[in-house]
């Protein structure tokens, strides 16, 4: 079972204004800068963003830590920050902005047909962005753009729809002189799993015997916030990027072994590590259906091949 960690009611030292949701740094028990953060009323924010990146790790991907928590009776995860002392945070909308001086910045984060997967490539590039530090890359993997396959990988295994331009980012130094810049650990992946569904809507989908409102179909629809031209009218779908993906890197084949490695013996190992007072059975199961069935759809595909 995920442990539970308990906050100290005087842990804040400040609130993060970045983002829409509550949060607060404090420092853990080593004095390393931690973020808290709390889910939106209703939803399970909390126990999606922990399964999100454990099935990260299970990918091997570099990825942000969560632990569940709860500060003042209110249920939250923890985060230590990704952001190594002395380099800095470059977020997508800043680096876009840097590369191309007509891209906006605002916070209209998922209203941006600018924010394209061909946008994302020639930034990483042009700004000579490196795999992430202190992570050792497979064999195969040999540049920031094959790590980023991975990363859409994950969205559409756990049907993100979160990966906007301020969650995905850069890490710039340490090194003043090189200024080298690495790609970050995948972060902020809360809005997966159907965890904003009620329950009744999830029991409802669970059930029913019309194929276009069943859990496989809600999996289907999940939308990523990339788009396939400026001119596009609304962002792609997690499996269309993916499709979009596979011409451009080789590293497509390897990620999807990966995710071909974790079956369904091991989704219900991990889903069964969320406390049942956190996520109720009936969210346990659609957010095992939507695995199940997002996994074998990318596996029965031509990106396998």
């Amino acid at each position: 079972m995920f442990s539970v960690i308990q906050i100290p009611d005087d842990a804040p030292e400040w609130w993060e204004q970045l983002g829409t949701k509550r949060k607060f740094w404090f420092r853990d028990g080593l004095g390393k800068y931690t973020l808290c953060k709390f889910g939106r009323p209703a939803t399970g924010e909390d126990w999606s963003e922990k399964l999100a990146a454990e099935f990260a790790g299970l990918l091997g991907l570099p990825h942000a830590t969560y632990e569940l928590g709860v500060w003042n009776n209110e249920r939250c995860v923890i985060s230590p920050s990704v952001v190594p002392s002395g380099c800095a945070l470059i977020t997508g909308n800043e680096l876009l902005g840097l590369q191309d001086s007509s891209y906006s910045q605002s916070v209209r984060r998922f209203k941006k047909s600018a924010h394209t997967l061909d946008a994302i490539w020639k930034a990483l590039e042009q700004s000579e962005c490196e795999m992430p530090l202190d992570w050792d890359p497979p064999e195969g993997i040999h540049s920031a753009q094959d790590v980023f396959v991975g990363y859409l990988v994950l969205d559409t295994f756990i049907g993100n729809t979160d990966r906007h331009d301020e969650n995905w980012a850069l890490l710039q130094g340490p090194d003043d002189a090189v200024r080298s810049r690495h790609l970050a650990p995948t972060y902020d992946h809360a809005s997966c799993l159907g965890c904003h569904e009620t329950e009744n809507g999830r029991k409802i989908r669970l059930d029913t015997k019309d194929h276009g409102r069943s859990v496989e179909a809600y999996a289907e629809r999940s939308r990523s916030a990339l788009y396939s031209s400026q001119s596009s009218a609304q962002p792609l779908r997690n499996f269309d990027v993916l499709t979009l993906a596979k011409g451009m890197t080789r590293s497509m084949g390897y990620w999807i072994q990966k995710l071909e490695a974790i079956d369904e013996s091991r989704i219900d190992s991990l889903l069964h590590e969320v406390p049942a007072d956190r996520m109720s059975q009936i969210a346990l199961d659609f957010a095992r259906r939507m695995l199940v069935h997002n996994r074998n759809r990318v596996l029965g595909s031509s990106l396998k091949v």
